[in-house]
């Protein structure tokens, strides 16, 4: 990778090259052509990887400031000032090290020079502590190489001498710089543009609502204002909150957490991040790249991924990469683990607050169910056929008596009707329900991840042919005032969740072999379910308590 060293205000009258490698990058010959003369057109030292072209002799008007720092002697002749230069003082790596960083990689010195090995030596001083140098001998000159990672992680700044030595002992050449050890991380991340969900207990035991919003954190340890604990360790990265149930902030006063985030797929994700460094820095996950003020800043940015086209539960690492106020890049990174639950659409579900109910947002609950039942689905109706199938078989259920629901009016022409979701999920009232029961929890587990599926009613007053309720083992004949089942389209297709029709071709008589209702045409279901089909009578959503 090519450095570009800038010399500002300098006009360069001669410029003389020597390679410190035998071999060239960027698929140059090991005899590379000699540039022209670069007066007036170039002010630029190129520094390379492992291949140095350094100027031995400039002639300038004036010296100024350049970014890597050079040994010289200064001659005057007519006014005019001749630098001979002895070598070239280079920190790979940048001036900034960062200890909290993943992967973070000791600082890299290099000092460049023209003279051969047998003439020089060098040595470095960080902080007064000598650094162990390597010599790497070239046909043009000599290397010496040294590393060093501190020992104390303190935020510190540590003076650098560098000095190039004749093998009498004298010195030739000397300078100084510096090197910033800085505490550098992140403390919190949020969600801005995900899509707001429900915890619907507080603690075990205690059912409540509690909002998670794309203005709460998702990620946050020391409190969101520290990486480092009180004796200046690294804090350990939050684990994943596994309770779907209830929020880790409100169950135990947490500093640390982890909670999932909402998406819809397809999403681009960005975030928030309070990032906490003790040095002016930039900081990117491979998007934007935003200045950071110390000692704490909050920052915006777009994450690099955008979410698959399948819904389900996924993990994800936000990578977090710095660079210094020379916008050189800081070794190492810092990792984020977060968890996305990836939905189909915007939640289709009513705002049930004004009788006491749910807001508009899905619950975390239900979701765990969804996506674990449907995970990997690319289109609705392959979910709605993985939920009905796990309503259906999965969860222990049985086809008895109304326990989950109520309704504002006449049984048999409701105003509105009610699902009381948290007592079914903990099974408050037990396993048994009735076909309202199944068919409005069939329609809030569809709603939460995005898919409109109102319950149809049916009725009023039929015979059914033998049919198999949920959780039975044989055929019964019924006699029913009304019936609920689940259409995505109008009525096009329907679902049914809480029986199975007999699918032998003739629905009157035995032999009896289950057909799960899974969309099929209505007029197929009706005349297969009744010898005198009912008619759908109303559509429903459920408010949600």
């Amino acid at each position: 990778m090519l450095r570009m060293v800038t010399i500002r205000n300098f006009q360069v009258f001669t410029m003389i090259l020597f390679f410190f490698s035998s071999s060239i990058f960027f698929g140059c010959s090991q005899n590379p052509e000699q540039p022209e003369n670069t007066a007036n057109k170039s002010d630029t030292i190129y520094v390379y990887d492992t291949i140095f072209v350094v100027d031995t002799v400039l002639l300038l008007d004036t010296l100024v400031e350049i970014d890597t720092l050079i040994f010289y002697d200064t001659l005057y002749i007519n006014d005019t000032v001749l630098v001979r230069l002895h070598g070239v003082f280079y920190i790979k790596s940048g001036s900034v090290i960062s200890p909290f960083l993943r992967d973070a990689e000791p600082i890299e010195f290099l000092i460049l020079s023209t003279y051969s090995a047998d003439s020089v030596d060098a040595s470095i001083l960080v902080g007064g502590d000598s650094v162990p140098l390597e010599c790497i001998r070239r046909t043009s000159g000599v290397v010496f190489r040294g590393y060093w990672f501190p020992d104390d992680f303190s935020p510190h700044e540590y003076e650098i001498n560098v000095t190039l030595l004749k093998h009498n002992g004298d010195t030739l050449a000397s300078i100084i710089d510096t090197v910033k050890v800085a505490m550098i991380g992140v403390s919190q991340v949020t969600f801005i543009n995900s899509i707001p969900y429900i915890y619907y207990k507080s603690k075990p035991g205690r059912r409540d609502y509690i909002v998670i919003s794309d203005t709460i954190t998702h990620w946050r340890i020391g409190g969101g204002n520290s990486i480092v604990d009180e004796s200046g360790n690294p804090l350990p990265m939050p684990s994943f909150w596994t309770s779907v149930d209830y929020p880790p902030f409100k169950y135990i006063g947490r500093e640390n957490y982890n909670i999932p985030a909402v998406y819809k797929i397809g999403d681009s994700v960005y975030i928030e991040a309070v990032v906490i460094s003790n040095e002016s820095i930039y900081v990117t996950t491979g998007v934007d790249t935003m200045p950071v003020t110390p000692p704490v800043d909050t920052v915006q940015l777009k994450i690099p991924i955008v979410l698959p086209e399948r819904i389900g539960i996924y993990d994800y690492n936000i990578k977090f990469n710095f660079f210094d106020a020379k916008k050189v890049k800081i070794s190492g990174s810092f990792v984020t683990n977060h968890v996305f639950y990836n939905i189909f659409s915007e939640p289709v579900l009513l705002d049930s607050r004004a009788y006491g109910g749910s807001p508009p947002y899905p619950w975390l609950a239900v979701l765990a169910y969804d996506l674990q039942w449907c995970n990997g689905a690319m289109n609705m109706r392959e979910a709605l056929a993985d939920l009905r199938q796990a309503l259906y078989y999965d969860m222990g259920l049985y086809y008895s008596s109304r326990n989950y629901i109520h309704y504002d009016g006449p049984y048999t022409n409701w105003e509105r009707v009610y699902l009381h979701l948290g007592e079914f999920l903990d099974l408050e009232n037990g396993n048994h329900l009735y076909c309202h029961d199944m068919a409005l929890i069939f329609s809030a587990f569809a709603g939460n991840m995005g898919i409109a599926l109102p319950e149809l009613y049916l009725g009023i007053g039929f015979r059914t042919y033998p049919i198999r309720g949920v959780g039975h083992s044989g055929w019964t004949t019924y006699s029913w005032t009304a019936h609920g089942i689940n259409s995505p389209d109008s009525g096009i297709t329907v679902y049914d969740a809480v029986l199975n029709l007999d699918g032998d071709g003739d629905p009157s008589s035995s032999p009896h072999i289950d057909w799960d209702v899974i969309a099929l045409p209505l007029d197929v279901y009706l005349r297969t379910l009744s010898p005198a089909p009912p008619v759908v009578r109303g559509v429903y959503y459920p408010y949600i308590l």
